[in-house]
């Protein structure tokens, strides 16, 4: 267990998620024109940027998990979305206890599904 430090009369127990993945959950990875490299980066971003955009305008998605190899990158990202940035849950913009408490779907009142933003190490505690 990762971040635990176990001592003598511990016990762990390990649940079942209320998630069920296989029927509720979708692993999308697009196919892109550009290749995520320092060269392209940009231009990768920014079609990136365009492919989320699509999804959400779609409203096939009740919510979203877009990960990141860096922060620096998922900055770069969410300067091309500024106008979606109130549905947006992003790793940084608050502690991140309180974003695994805040619940998705209620993020904004303004729109019915939200997007968690993540980078690093934040999804250990979110999946």
């Amino acid at each position: 267990m990762s971040g635990l430090k176990e001592k003598a009369g511990d016990r762990f127990v390990a649940l079942d998620s209320p998630f069920n993945h296989c029927e509720q959950g979708k692993i999308v990875i697009p196919r892109m024109r550009v290749e995520p490299s320092l060269d392209n980066e940009e231009q990768h971003i920014a079609e990136m940027a365009a492919f989320f955009r699509e999804q959400v305008e779609s409203k096939k998605h009740l919510g979203m998990l877009v990960l990141f190899a860096s922060g620096r990158a998922m900055q770069r990202f969410l300067d091309y979305v500024t106008d979606l940035r109130l549905m947006l849950l992003v790793q940084g913009d608050q502690p991140r206890y309180r974003l695994v408490e805040l619940p998705p779907a209620n993020a904004s009142p303004t729109v019915s599904a939200a997007c968690w933003w993540a980078y690093s190490h934040l999804p250990k505690g979110l999946i």
